[in-house]
C-alpha cells in the first residue's frame, strides 16, 4: 500500500496582510549596516573591507602617529584613488599604489593635489613631489577626475602626539655602544616600566620614553650639569 505524502498546512496570514504582502515584506528586509571592525595592521589600525587577513576593497588605515589613508586596497596594498591625511593637518589627494609604510610619497602615482592645513591653498603633485601652487578650481577638477568626493577634503586639526619612545629593539641595537652599567640600568628600567611612563599598558614592556633613555645614557646632560 502506497503511503500518501503528509499534508503541510499553509501558513496563516497575519490579519490585514495577504500572503503576497508578507512574502514581499520579508524579501525587501535588509539588515542594518554595522560599524566596520577595526583590525591591527602595519604600524596602526585598519577599518573597512577585509579579506584573507589583510585590507581588500575600500577602507581607512590610521597610523600610530595620527596620519591616515582612505581609499582602495588590494591584497593589503593601497591600489587606487584616495586621500592621505597628514598628522599635521595637510591632505594629499591622488592615486596610490604600494604598501602602507610607503604612503604617501613613495606610493603616489601620477597627478595629485596637496592641500594646506586650513584648505586655503593647493599645490600640484607629480608622483608625490610637490610642484607649483594651483587654484582651488584646478585642485577640485583633479580630484573629480580621480572620482574622489568631496573634491576638497574636510579640514582636520593636527593629531596630538604622545611622548617620543625608544623601542626595546632599538635599545638592543645600541648594546655594543653601551657600558655594562648603562645596559643594566636600561634593563632594570624596562622590567619595571609601567603605563605611568607614558606608554600604553600593552607596550610598557617594549619601550621607554626618550627622556628616560637620555637620562640613563647621559645623566650629566639631562641633569643640567656642564
Amino acid at each position: 500500500m502506497t503511503e500518501r505524502p503528509a499534508k503541510v498546512a499553509a501558513p496563516t496570514p497575519r490579519r490585514g496582510k495577504s500572503l503576497d504582502q508578507i512574502d514581499e515584506s520579508v524579501t525587501n528586509t535588509t539588515p542594518s549596516p554595522n560599524k566596520p571592525e577595526a583590525h591591527a595592521f602595519a604600524e596602526g589600525s585598519y577599518s573597512g573591507s577585509w579579506a584573507c587577513g589583510r585590507p581588500e576593497g575600500r577602507g581607512t588605515y590610521t597610523s600610530h602617529l595620527g596620519s591616515s589613508f582612505s581609499g582602495v586596497w588590494r591584497r593589503g596594498w593601497a591600489d587606487g584613488a584616495g586621500v592621505y591625511h597628514w598628522a599635521d593637518g595637510r591632505a594629499d589627494v591622488g592615486r596610490f599604489a604600494g604598501e602602507a609604510d610607503r604612503l604617501p610619497l613613495l606610493a603616489a602615482v601620477g597627478e595629485g593635489v596637496r592641500w594646506s592645513q586650513d584648505r586655503s591653498k593647493a599645490s600640484l603633485l607629480r608622483n608625490g613631489v610637490e610642484m607649483e601652487a594651483i587654484s582651488m578650481q584646478r585642485a577640485q577638477e583633479i580630484a573629480a577626475g580621480l572620482g574622489i568626493t568631496p573634491t576638497t577634503p574636510p579640514a582636520r586639526p593636527p593629531a596630538a602626539h604622545g611622548a617620543a619612545r625608544v623601542s626595546k629593539r632599538e635599545l638592543e641595537t645600541l648594546g655594543s655602544f653601551l657600558s655594562k652599567r648603562q645596559r643594566l640600568a636600561i634593563d632594570t628600567r624596562l622590567s619595571s616600566a609601567t603605563p605611568d611612563d607614558g606608554d600604553d599598558a600593552a607596550d610598557a614592556d617594549d619601550a621607554l620614553p626618550f627622556e628616560a633613555v637620555w637620562a640613563l645614557l647621559c645623566p650629566n646632560h639631562s641633569s643640567g650639569k656642564p
